[in-house]
């Protein structure tokens, strides 16, 4: 992501660029390639002209122009969209940037034919087919999910074109296959298909996740946003899901993924830059993580991880401990800063898992036994550690790479008819599970009840 002006945006050729060094550096260590499935990130679009021509740069879902539309919802607006979507009105759904295009950038609106998001963006460019795949087009909040195809009715109440978009694709499923002009300047061999996986990373994770047939489960896709959630056969609408901040995406091969979309490891990656900073150099998160030895006190370490003034600050140090401060801790030693900044996001990142688990347990009448974590996140030992404490379960790590192993499962359905008990057993057999139990924490009980005083 980079700013340019005004805005920041995404570089979408260099990142096509990337994608085909990947596949270079693939075929170079493995041979022959048989299919090839993108994941990206969720909500960032790029809109087409008739031509197939990108219109503009594409915006990223930090600009907060797509806030200020979201800012003027009333709460029975989000109720209502909630009940004709299943999903939940979030800032940083799709539905609210393009909102903000069509009004700041006229033109570039009035010329759109196609709405593509990331992933379909790269598709059509190995391709040249345009199509939109189901688990993207539900971070846009303009998807009903109890149908799966795009609402007529959320779009004529956002004033947005339902025209915009095109066939949704079916996981499994060819796309189409490799241009021949990549073929040849990448020297590959035969007709490569690409294939239509849960392209939104986390679909791709949760496909992943190393669980036995029957268990009662939840999944946390621990990234740089923290994705807290069960899996279903069907969308679940009602108050408790409303209430408790859960959207209903579509996930791998028509199930649902009922999740929160919580903070995560951006509040520790972004103070870790600007330690690095400080300090003019880079270090390593063990080194990161050690500073944090020196202060053991977690009175009053708390904070609301979702409140907006952390969602992209100029400072995110300064942010905490402004924060800290304002709700009555003390004055915070300059030398002591980083030690509580990362103690403060740690406790309460885990705090928030643990006031997650409980509302969906209650949103979905449901038991949770025990939480698999994928992604990134499950290198984090110290905040899986707080988390099994904090939630009172054992917490099940999965793949740091389980988005990428949730693709490459996806393609099996195309090339192997493989289901997903079978494609979460290869997952299990390939890589062992790691469970990290609860510890006697006698004062985690406390630390989450104040935080959920603090939320509420």
């Amino acid at each position: 992501m980079t700013k340019i002006g005004d805005w920041f945006v995404w570089d979408v050729v260099y990142i096509f660029r990337e994608v085909l060094r990947g596949i270079t550096l693939a075929r170079n260590k493995y041979g022959k390639i048989d299919s090839i499935g993108v994941a990206t990130w969720g909500v960032d679009f790029g809109l087409f002209s008739s031509e197939g021509v990108l219109l503009n740069d594409v915006l990223a879902y930090r600009n907060e122009i797509g806030g200020t539309y979201f800012d003027k919802l009333s709460e029975q607006e989000k109720k209502t969209y909630f009940e004709l979507t299943g999903i939940l009105s979030d800032k940083i759904n799709s539905a609210y940037l393009l909102q903000g295009i069509r009004d700041k950038l006229p033109t570039v609106y009035k010329n759109a034919t196609r709405l593509l998001m990331i992933s379909d963006i790269l598709n059509y460019y190995l391709t040249g087919t345009m199509i939109n795949e189901p688990s993207m087009l539900s971070t846009t909040q303009l998807l009903d999910v109890k149908t799966q195809t795009i609402s007529k009715d959320i779009c004529h109440k956002f004033d947005l074109r339902s025209d915009l978009f095109g066939e949704i694709s079916n996981h499994g499923e060819s796309i189409g296959f490799l241009k021949p002009e990549i073929i040849e300047e990448l020297q590959l061999d035969g007709h490569i298909p690409v294939i239509s996986i849960p392209s939104h990373d986390t679909a791709a994770a949760v496909l992943a996740v190393p669980a036995l047939p029957g268990e009662r489960f939840a999944f946390l896709s621990s990234g740089t946003w923290s994705l807290l959630g069960m899996e279903l056969d069907d969308a679940l609408i009602n108050e408790k899901v409303f209430e408790g901040g859960f959207t209903n995406e579509i996930g791998a091969f028509g199930k649902i993924t009922l999740l929160k979309n919580n903070m995560g490891l951006f509040l520790l990656q972004r103070l870790k830059q600007e330690y690095e900073f400080e300090q003019g150099k880079v270090c390593t998160w063990d080194e990161f993580y050690s500073l944090r030895s020196n202060y053991k006190n977690r009175d009053s370490l708390l904070f609301d991880v979702n409140a907006r003034e952390f969602f992209n600050p100029i400072s995110m140090l300064d942010a905490i401990l402004n924060t800290i401060t304002d709700a009555g801790a003390k004055v915070i030693p300059s030398e002591q800063k980083w030690d509580i900044a990362i103690s403060a996001a740690i406790e309460s990142l885990a705090c928030s898992y643990a006031i997650g688990v409980e509302k969906l347990e209650s949103a979905t009448c449901k038991k949770i036994d025990k939480i698999y974590v994928v992604g990134g996140g499950t290198r984090d030992r110290e905040l899986n550690q707080l988390t099994a404490n904090s939630t009172g379960r054992p917490v099940i790590l999965g793949s740091p790479e389980s988005t990428s192993l949730g693709n490459i499962l996806a393609q099996s359905g195309y090339l192997a008819g493989y289901s997903i008990e079978k494609m979460r057993s290869i997952v299990r057999n390939s890589y062992p599970p790691l469970v990290i139990e609860t510890q006697n924490d006698p004062i985690h009980n406390d630390v989450v009840r104040r935080y959920r005083e603090l939320i509420e």
